[in-house]
């Protein structure tokens, strides 16, 4: 596996002016934050890569040097565990 930089927040989340954004959708913006924060390294770059910065699985694994088979096993838990992490979400009615 290649060692590769992952995004900085702002790049991931870059800065929006605040009248842009509503309470509910920064609240929403800082549990998805801290949920890609528990994810292991690899999980968290994969589930950014992927589903932030919209490339394909090949992609990713051609960027991570990862067979496209890991990339999707990575992916599929990391996004498990996110929405373990956000699951109460569901209830707040986000």
């Amino acid at each position: 596996m290649r060692h590769v930089a992952l995004p900085d927040r702002d790049e991931c989340f870059p800065e929006s002016p605040p009248q842009e954004e509503n309470k509910r959708t920064t609240r929403l913006r800082v549990h998805i934050e801290r949920a890609l924060h528990q994810l292991p390294t690899l999980q968290r770059a994969l589930v950014i890569l992927r589903h932030m910065n919209g490339m394909s699985t090949r992609e990713v694994g051609a960027i991570l040097g990862c067979s496209h088979g890991t990339v999707k096993t990575h992916l599929h838990r990391g996004l498990k565990k996110m929405r373990s992490c956000l699951g109460f979400l569901k209830v707040e009615g986000f």
